[in-house]
């Protein structure tokens, strides 16, 4: 807009149209504000559902890293435990230096030659009252998650 346009819209005009853009500015930016807190903390289970699968397969991922080490590198020879001759894996400060967690706790199941069981409880309860708990079976190529709540 040229400053000689400005003068033929008048001094009122000139406000109005002013004022109806700072309003569409403003309702942009809290409906922008609005949409971007409902899609981040609308359920923290599903926050708390998220990082339990993000450690839990990083744990697991470590395990199967151990499974496929050789033995005499201090791995598990082909096993998660230690029937190929390798380094069994016996507790979980072995597949993580902190057990428990801001977002819960882990715990290492059952160690078997080609599967391994992990479970992490985390500290928002799920849909029947109960804390959120996923385990993960793993194999030596591949997991299997389920969540209980």
């Amino acid at each position: 807009m040229f400053v000689g346009e400005m003068n033929h819209m008048g001094p009122n005009k000139f406000n109005k149209n002013f004022a109806r853009w700072i309003l569409l500015v403003s309702l942009a930016v809290v409906f922008s504000f609005v949409a971007v807190g409902v899609g981040r903390g609308g359920d923290p289970g599903s926050a708390n559902r998220i990082a339990l699968q993000q450690v839990l397969t990083s744990m697991a991922a470590r395990a199967q890293e151990h499974y496929h080490k050789p033995g005499f590198f201090g791995g598990g020879n082909g096993s998660f435990n230690n029937s190929a001759g390798g380094v069994g894996i016996t507790m979980i400060g072995q597949l993580t230096q902190f057990p428990t967690s801001s977002i819960g706790t882990f715990s290492l199941g059952i160690v078997g030659a080609t599967t391994l069981v992990l479970t992490g409880t985390g500290i928002f309860e799920g849909d029947d009252g109960n804390n959120i708990e996923l385990v993960v079976t793993v194999f030596s190529d591949s997991l299997y998650f389920i969540y209980t709540n």
